[in-house]
């Protein structure tokens, strides 16, 4: 092993976002039942764009409700114009503007499983003050290096404030995120406020929960890997990767079940 330890690394990979003139990204998140096995799975695709000082892009594709041959993949997005962010999800009928950036990263948390906030607490100042980032892991230590996707990672593992465990690959030569891996442990029970509030947004996600909590147990754990299977910092971003068209067909959906 190389003489860093695991507070050199997580050090080093917040320096190399936060110092970035750009970043952009796109992968894949899968939530699943046990670890190493999808017993049951849910996917998301995404991708994000970032520019220096104020351009933000980040869009999450979920699977189709009912039938695949005939539904629409639900696509969503989030965006800066200026100083102004927008939003426009799946559920909703129109483009929405939204009282800041840090607030719609963490409103769009849920559905993307973690994936808008994840990296973006790390590239805005603004955003790394209002949250837990790996930084506050606890006994967090370096494991056996590893080869993800054909790169060479860092391997390193903590556990957050409520004793999940959580493991990072860090890409060694641009020292970025490769893959996260959350260990998610949910308490039985619904809680009928959070259930009201989903509801009064999109019926079916208010639905999806009740029937989610009413099957939870105790013994009960799920899993949350993110994989970034593209990642790159200080690169060349065209200016329409920055715009959203309600119309327009996602780009993440042929890659949806191959990335």
């Amino acid at each position: 092993m190389e003489s860093l330890d695991a507070a050199d690394i997580m050090y080093n990979l917040s320096k190399t976002y936060e110092d970035c003139r750009s970043y952009a990204d796109r992968g894949l998140v899968r939530h699943y039942e046990q670890d190493g096995v999808e017993i049951y799975r849910l996917r998301v695709a995404f991708k994000l764009c970032f520019q220096r000082p104020d351009n933000f892009y980040f869009e999450w594709v979920e699977r189709p409700l009912g039938d695949p041959e005939k539904a629409d993949y639900r696509v969503s997005a989030l965006w800066t114009e200026g100083s102004q962010t927008y939003r426009h999800f799946s559920s909703e009928k129109q483009v929405l503007p939204c009282q800041s950036l840090d607030l719609a990263i963490a409103t769009a948390t849920g559905t993307s499983k973690g994936a808008s906030m994840t990296v973006s607490a790390y590239l805005l100042p603004s955003l790394k003050q209002k949250v837990r980032t790996m930084l506050r892991l606890k006994e967090l230590e370096r494991l056996e290096d590893a080869i993800v996707d054909g790169v060479d990672c860092y391997h390193l593992k903590g556990k957050t404030w409520t004793d999940s465990e959580e493991e990072f690959w860090i890409e060694k030569e641009k020292c970025l995120l490769k893959r996260v891996r959350v260990g998610i442990v949910i308490k039985p029970g619904i809680d009928e406020s959070k259930f009201l509030a989903i509801k009064a947004i999109d019926e079916q996600k208010a639905l999806e929960y009740r029937q989610f909590r009413e099957s939870q147990t105790e013994a009960r754990r799920f899993w949350n890997q993110i994989d970034y299977h593209e990642a790159d910092i200080d690169c060349t971003i065209e200016p329409g990767d920055f715009v959203f068209e309600v119309e327009r067909k996602s780009d993440l959906i042929p890659s949806f079940n191959v990335l």
